[in-house]
């Protein structure tokens, strides 16, 4: 694009077009298109909340910018995982460049505002590769990229920032590369490697694999294509116009000297882009191969989320108010499919068939699970086995598909028309029909009014098309790129943004956080509770924002929920820390999985880390304090109610054979009757005594009741842990719940506690017991010694108080994983941190640590330098610090170096020699200062190149390479 007015020439009949200032004009137009999609997002009254934005993004965003305002760069998390690195995250983008905006900003804002310039940029690299590298005129170049930016996949994946970030750079990395290789100039190198390592920093390395894919087949089609005789340097509505000599002169002449431009161009775009991305990459390397992600994934796990053949053609068309999940969506309007389908059948073969190529790729690799080739590239193919949800390579397909709409459209409006091919039209057409007749069952699935509208946009299309064959003027230009953004438009009615919700949801504290903000206790947080329930202010905030629709309403519902129940990554933005996350990359570490398998059965547990759907009720004492639980979240989704009564079934626990357990009361209660639920495990069905349950007196005095089978105990009728929701916590047996059992008091003194024990055999599931007062009140009872309750309109929050003084453990065992976590599950000295595990690379002392036992304290620090005071005893061992072993940590003990070994499968533990006051452990990752020195490097390098070029304007990339 020049400055100044540019008018085509009339070449071989085609007609002219004047624009004013292209250049400024066409990234305008864009702008305001962007603008006016995202208009529910352009002022911060309204906010994005969709549930990987509220529960990932945002509390990431806000974690980075927080640190950042504050002066610390954040290389470490100390909240979610139970410890993680941060920066190495790619997800976090720390170092993105347009991630400035969520240090400037509020982060909803910041988030809205990276989103329309995301969109803008998408659109404007779109339409400046479709001008060059596909050779097609202005307006159809401008309707391709329209079509691709506010098409199905951008639009329908704004909830995941980092792949619309990423996405917009790849037309950028196509053009600059193919440029590269056409005009033989260093610059456009430098330029694509430019892009591609601010595209890695954007943080989705699947996005940038499918880019690269995307950039080889233009690159492979450039190479066996020659440079393309029909590239633009006009401003007319058609194309077809010869470019100049020197543009198309290549490294020598043939396919060899194409090839050999090629492989310059890709060894500079390639290292050049990881280079200057390498401080990310080779931190992310590292967490790469401690994570869940090591050694790729399994084939099962690689085809999870694959586009199925029967969603295809809801993927591919708009689905309008009936969309499908955001990652199965595709499409680019049935205007643009249209022009699409006229540029298979008539438009320029070398382009076409390029485009056509990107289009199949996407919709064959999408289609994963039911591609019989998937298997053989999944394993032969470098890179594919690290990515699930292949259904994301519709973006893949929607930017071929563009390109072919903008190819279709720059046919219909030139009036230099070569002589349609019979043949090609033949097989085009032959295909186009199978497909259809393939689709005709999935098109039957589809609501009628949804069917009928894509048959108008296709028939309308049709129409508008034929008038442009006839008058290929700028009117009838103009009147197709008008429908083409309209289509584009209806076609996103129930597109993610159009439910942003009130920013209320973000900058109003809900009272159970308000609560956790002022009240939490040090140590970690777990969240038990569901979302199942309805807002209990749910009337007040419908008569605050009136007119909200049904799927604004429900998203700001769930944000408010998923706010309250402290959903993971919630947490992390209100400066709470827990024990879990929620991550879809490389986090959580492997070793999380392991540690938390001792909450969550290895089976049951969710690959991304949230433990918040898979428990209902509190860990025991023993685990709480080997976690450093300290305050958990509960709510009434799964409470029973039976018989009237109501069950707490957050503070579950079991009693094992001799077990015996005294819960005190918070003050003298007079009770008329105590309920019971629960189940045995045991085959046992004789009606012999298994246990005592005994009440308390403020007199004094004992109430003793017998607990037997088949009278007050009854078989579970499905076995299982008390993480799961059970059969017996409510299903009625015979007409009555067996498993609810009532006990009548006598008339005498308040009861001050309950004691239960358990003689067995087998297990007994005491899931709830609840206290029936005289005034006719119902008080849950907290099975759970130690812990306080405090009580939510549908949530409750739990708490236990206990010494915050760490104990150095005199004790050091080495032990590999497996047999580390049966430790930590049965060894009681493990859990009073009186005993460590460390990993069998340690070289612990082979005897107990000398000196009196001794105690440390936390001081103030920050998530990358933690400190400790001596607050007891005067001997040495090992302080076991609660949070996540990594590479990079090292400690000092009173100003001199110790070691810090990893224990107890997932955690850190520093050696403390007997006497030393203070301990000081910092996070210092040696790969963090290689990848910056690597980066440096990389652009020094391009500096360099971009100099000689340059000075050698006319010199080709031969004489650089």
């Amino acid at each position: 694009l020049k400055k100044g007015a540019v008018t085509a020439g009339h070449l071989g009949g085609r007609l002219k077009l004047s624009w004013s200032r292209p250049a400024v004009v066409v990234p305008a137009l864009f702008a305001l298109l962007s603008l006016l999609f995202c208009w529910e997002i352009a002022l911060p009254t309204r906010i994005l909340a969709d549930y990987d934005t509220w529960t990932y993004f945002y509390p990431l965003r806000q974690y980075a910018a927080t640190a950042i305002q504050f002066g610390r760069f954040p290389l470490w998390n100390p909240d979610t995982f139970m410890g993680a690195p941060f920066f190495a995250n790619p997800q976090t983008a720390v170092l993105y460049p347009p991630s400035v905006l969520f240090y400037v900003f509020p982060v909803p804002y910041a988030y809205s505002l990276s989103v329309m310039l995301h969109i803008f940029m998408a659109a404007l690299f779109a339409y400046l590769c479709f001008r060059a590298t596909f050779a097609v005129a202005t307006i159809p170049a401008v309707v391709g990229a329209c079509a691709f930016a506010f098409g199905g996949f951008l639009t329908w994946q704004i909830g995941h920032i980092n792949q619309l970030s990423a996405s917009a750079w790849m037309p950028a990395i196509v053009l600059c590369t193919d440029q590269a290789i056409v005009r033989k100039r260093a610059t456009w190198a430098v330029a694509g490697a430019l892009a591609l390592g601010v595209q890695l920093l954007a943080g989705h390395a699947q996005e940038t694999y499918m880019t690269l894919c995307a950039t080889g087949v233009v690159v492979g089609w450039r190479v066996l294509a020659g440079a393309s005789r029909g590239r633009t340097t006009d401003r007319t509505v058609g194309s077809h116009v010869s470019t100049r000599a020197s543009a198309m002169t290549l490294i020598g002449r043939g396919l060899g000297g194409r090839a050999a431009t090629a492989i310059v161009v890709g060894a500079m775009v390639v290292p050049l882009g990881f280079g200057l991305a390498a401080i990310q990459l080779l931190p992310t390397s590292e967490l790469s191969g401690l994570s869940i992600r090591a050694g790729g994934l399994s084939y099962q796990e690689g085809v999870s989320f694959s586009l199925i053949p029967p969603l295809l053609v809801r993927s591919l068309l708009p689905g309008y108010w009936y969309g499908l999940f955001s990652e199965y969506v595709g499409y680019v309007g049935g205007v643009a499919l249209t022009l699409a389908a006229l540029a298979l059948l008539f438009a320029r073969g070398r382009e076409t068939a390029c485009a056509a190529l990107l289009a199949f790729v996407g919709i064959f690799l999408a289609n994963a699970a039911a591609n019989p080739l998937y298997p053989l590239l999944f394993e032969h193919v470098p890179g594919l086995n690290l990515f699930r949800v292949p259904a994301r390579w519709l973006f893949i397909y929607s930017f071929g598909a563009c390109a072919l709409a903008s190819l279709g459209m720059d046919w219909v409006l030139s009036r230099n028309r070569r002589r349609p091919d019979e043949a090609r039209m033949a097989i085009v057409a032959a295909a186009l029909g199978v497909g259809v007749w393939f689709a005709i069952p999935s098109i039957a699935e589809v609501p009628g009014r949804i069917a009928l509208l894509w048959i108008l946009a296709i028939a309308g299309a049709s129409v508008l098309c034929l008038l442009a064959l006839r008058f290929p003027n700028r009117a009838m230009a103009g009147i197709l790129a008008a429908v083409v953004l309209v289509d584009l438009r209806f076609a996103a009615l129930d597109a993610p943004i159009r439910h942003a919700v009130p920013a209320a949801a973000w900058d109003e504290i809900r009272p159970v956080t308000a609560y956790l903000k002022d009240n939490a206790a040090n140590g970690r947080l777990l969240s038990i509770a569901r979302t199942e329930y309805v807002n209990d202010d749910n009337d007040e905030l419908q008569i605050r924002y009136p007119g909200l629709d049904t799927g604004t309403s429900f998203a700001f519902s769930s944000a408010l929920k998923l706010d309250e129940v402290m959903s993971p990554n919630v947490p992390l933005r209100h400066g709470l820390s827990t024990v879990d996350g929620y991550d879809g990359g490389i986090l959580p570490l492997a070793r999380f999985l392991d540690v938390a398998s001792l909450l969550v059965a290895r089976g049951e547990l969710r690959t991304d880390g949230v433990l918040r759907t898979r428990l209902i009720q509190v860990p025991d004492e023993r685990l709480r304090r080997l976690l450093d639980i300290r305050t958990i979240v509960a709510g009434d989704a799964v409470d029973v109610t039976l018989d009237g009564i109501h069950f707490d079934v957050a503070t579950a626990r079991s009693f094992q054979p001799g077990e015996e357990v005294t819960i005190r009361l918070p003050s003298p209660t007079n009770a008329r009757a105590i309920a019971l639920l629960g189940s045995v495990s045991s085959a046992a069905g004789d009606p012999l005594q298994r246990g005592t349950m005994t009440m308390l007196l403020a007199d004094g005095s004992q109430e003793e009741f017998p607990l037997r089978m088949g009278s007050e105990l009854f078989e579970e009728l499905a076995p299982g842990p008390l993480s799961a929701a059970q059969p017996t916590a409510g299903l009625p047996r015979n007409g009555r719940s067996d498993s609810a059992v009532r006990f009548a008091t006598s008339d005498g003194a308040p009861v001050t506690g309950l004691r239960w024990h358990w003689e067995g055999p087998g297990t007994w599931w005491l899931r709830a017991a609840t206290m029936l007062t005289e005034d006719g009140a119902q008080q849950p009872m907290l099975l759970q010694p130690g812990m306080q309750r405090k009580e939510f309109p549908l949530l409750r929050v739990f708490q236990d108080n206990v010494e915050t003084a760490v104990p150095l453990a005199r004790r050091a065992l080495v032990l590999d994983d497996d047999a580390a976590l049966r430790a930590m599950a049965t060894d009681p000295a493990v859990a009073r941190r009186e005993t460590v595990i460390l990993s069998p690379d340690s070289n612990p002392p082979g005897e107990e640590a000398p000196g009196t036992p001794s105690t440390f304290v936390q001081r103030p620090g920050t998530p990358e330098q933690l400190a400790y005071q001596r607050a007891s005893g005067s001997g040495g061992g090992y302080l076991l610090i609660s949070d996540a072993w990594f590479p990079g940590w090292r400690a000092e003990a009173d100003g001199r170096e110790t070691i810090v070994e990893r224990a107890n499968v997932h955690f850190k533990a520093v050696w403390v020699p007997a006497g030393a006051s203070s301990v000081v452990v910092r996070y210092d990752p040696e790969l963090i200062r290689r990848g910056a020195g690597v980066s440096l490097a990389a652009v020094i390098l391009s500096l360099a190149i971009l100099a000689v070029s340059v000075v050698n304007r006319r010199r080709p990339l031969r004489r650089l390479a």
